[in-house]
This record gives structure tokens, C-alpha cells and sequence, in this order.
């Protein structure tokens, strides 16, 4: 949990991916990681922010680095981004 505005401890649920290659799109590629979190895991609708970062790194033997970007938002607002619906009205497998 980390403290958001005020004194109110916020739920925040952080997926990191690291990746081989660089996707070409992304934005495409975080989507799709957020679109699998959403349609398999219920307990997703409990925190206030999913925060996805992809992060791509080498090492070349004289030299070695990463770069990494990070997309954060509400459940709700991912479910709009990607489905164009608010989260009752997102269909969710059963487990």
C-alpha cells in the first residue's frame, strides 16, 4: 500500500514484465498485458490503481542497461480504455 492524497492508504497492485525484445507498440503490448490481468484475476476490481512497467534491458559486455516505462491507472479506467465499460458491466471468467 502506498499513501495517496491525505491520509487514506491506497491499494495498488503493480505487474512488471520484463522483456527480450522491444515491442514495436508498447502501448499495444502494456494493453494486452492489462486486458489479461482484468479478464483473470476478480480480486483486480479491490485496488485502487493497476500499475503495469515493461522493462527492456541489455548487456553487451562492455556495457549494460535498462530502460523501463510505466502505465498506471484505476481498474475502472483500464476497463474503459479497453473494453469501453465500466467494471460491473465487464464480463469475467470464473476460476
Amino acid at each position: 500500500m502506498i499513501r495517496g492524497g491525505g491520509d487514506r492508504a491506497r491499494k495498488v497492485l503493480v505487474v512488471d514484465v520484463v522483456c527480450v525484445r522491444n515491442p514495436a507498440d508498447r502501448e499495444a503490448f502494456v494493453d494486452q498485458v492489462a486486458r489479461t490481468v482484468l479478464q483473470n484475476d476478480q480480486r483486480v476490481q479491490e485496488y485502487d490503481v493497476l500499475s503495469i512497467g515493461i522493462t527492456r534491458s541489455y548487456d553487451i559486455g562492455i556495457a549494460s542497461g535498462w530502460i523501463s516505462q510505466r502505465f498506471a491507472h484505476t481498474p475502472a479506467e483500464w476497463n474503459q480504455r479497453l473494453f469501453g465499460v465500466q467494471p460491473a458491466q465487464v464480463s469475467v471468467s470464473p476460476e
